[in-house]
Formats: C-alpha cells, structure tokens, sequence
C-alpha cells in the first residue's frame, strides 16, 4: 500500500512545526503576527490529527489535540481582545447615518478605555514549548500504514459528517452557538482538503469552505462583540446608546447568519457517502 497520503500530512506537519519553531525562537513579548500565526499553527496541526484520529487505534490524536488547544487557549486573551476591538473598528467604518459611526465610536472608545496593555501581553513560555516539542515527536515518530481510501472514507468522511450534520441542526434551531460549533469542523476541512490532492474542482470546493470559514470566523467575532458590549459601563447620558449599538450589532448578526446559512446548505447538502465518493475520485 503506498504511503504517499500519510507522508503528504506528515511533511504539512513538519513544515508548520519549522514555522512554530521560528516563532517561539524569542525571550521577548509575543507580537501581534506571532500570536496570530502560532494560533493558526495549531489549528492545522490539530486538523491533521483530527483528520487521523478515527484511524489511530491508541491516544496520540486525542492527546495532541487537547495538548496544542491548550498551547492555543494560552494566546488567548491576547489574541481575542484584539479581535473584538478589531471587528467594533470595522463596524465604525461601516457605519449607516453619522448616528450610528457615532455610537459605534463611542462604544469603540469605551471598549478600549477599559482595558490596559498588560493583560493582552503573551510569551513564548515554557509549557508553550513543550506542547509544541510534544508534538513534533509526535509526527516524526508516526509510522502507521494507511490508504489513500481509508484516509477519505474515515478520516475526511469523518470531518464532513460533522459537518453536515451540524449544518442541518442549524439550520432548524435559533441555538446561534451549532454555527459556532460548526465552525470548527468547516476549519478542519478547510485546512486538510488541500492535501488530499490537486485538480481544479476540488480547488474550488476547498476555496468555499475556506470561505464559508471566514464566514463563521465573522458571525463568532460579532457575537463576541455583543457579550462585550453588554458589559461596558456607559456615561448616565448616554443612557440609550447600549440598546441602539447592540441593536447594530444584531443586525449585522442577522445579515452573517443569513450568508452563512446560504453557503453552508450548499456546501453540506449531499449525504456523507456522496462527498466521500466524490473526493475519492477529485483526489486521483
């Protein structure tokens, strides 16, 4: 049985963990693209052993993939007030009527009013670089003997039943938060799909999902926005402005969900059996 498959995902793995490596390579604080790019770093190698998990028939996966979500859960805070404060900005630019840039401004104000540079500070610490050292073990130890066949029909049928099984859910519930799960099923299809081979369709197919995750990545950093909101302290004056910007919000809530809902439906539609056919046959 050729390797080829299991060789393609351990090579990805290794590319990243060079990258992690780079990154990590500083006493300093963290800057902003490294808190970003070890983030992003753990989600593809998490994808991976998502991808391999229902195939391994011991715990590597499992504890890989709780060990690099804690790696990720370190950069949090940091990562996350940035993004919330990021997307109230966006919103400001966006802005309807000068009444609304005006109250989304002030609600931007006192966002970053409340909050002091300290706390969104990260380092590269040392549990930080175990989890990653742990890892890279991992992968460059990893001998299992898997087929292309089996790697689609366990492994990225896998990740597309949860998918559309989360889709569907969602699309019958209000539960904002099944999108949200959603999400991160959308992200691991998004980042492995590329390695299961290399043709037009199934760029195309990979460019959507890749899309419909960007997608969700917005509807969640909305929905963060509006938990926030509800926690600032506004001046007695502006007694009205937390009810008209998060009605604001809530709008452009409804607008992401609409978009996601549409792209969603269409991507995870057909039954697992039928994708699992189709990829098997995109990725010759």
């Amino acid at each position: 049985m050729p390797k080829a498959s299991i060789d393609v995902l351990r090579k990805h793995a290794l590319r990243v963990h060079e990258d992690v490596a780079d990154m990590l390579n500083t006493d300093s604080e963290l800057e902003e693209d490294a808190i970003h790019g070890l983030r992003v770093a753990a989600k593809e190698v998490r994808a991976l052993w998502q991808l391999l998990k229902p195939l391994l028939d011991d715990a590597r996966a499992e504890q890989a993939i709780a060990s690099l979500g804690e790696a990720a859960s370190s950069l949090s805070e940091a990562r996350d007030q940035y993004v919330t404060a990021d997307t109230l900005a966006r919103l400001c630019q966006r802005g309807r009527g000068k009444d609304a840039r005006q109250a989304l401004e002030n609600a931007l104000e006192l966002l970053q009013a409340g909050r002091s540079g300290g706390d969104t500070r990260a380092v590269a610490s040392m549990q930080l670089r175990k989890s990653w050292a742990e890892d890279g073990k991992r992968w460059q130890t990893l001998d299992i003997n898997i087929s292309q066949a089996e790697l689609i029909s366990e492994g990225y049928g896998r990740l597309y039943r949860k998918a559309h099984r989360l889709t569907h859910s969602a699309l019958k519930s209000d539960d904002i938060q099944l999108w949200h799960s959603l999400r991160k099923w959308v992200k691991y299809l998004a980042l492995t799909l590329p390695l299961a081979g290399d043709n037009s369709k199934l760029e195309a197919l990979c460019s959507d999902i890749t899309r419909l995750g960007k997608k969700l990545g917005r509807l969640h950093d909305l929905d963060r926005l509006l938990s926030e909101i509800a926690t600032l302290k506004w001046p007695d004056q502006d007694s009205e402005q937390p009810a008209y910007v998060s009605h604001l919000i809530r709008r452009e809530i409804g607008t992401a969900l609409e978009e996601c809902a549409a792209l969603a439906k269409d991507l995870f539609d057909d039954e697992p059996r039928k994708f699992i056919r189709e990829l098997k046959r995109l990725s010759h």
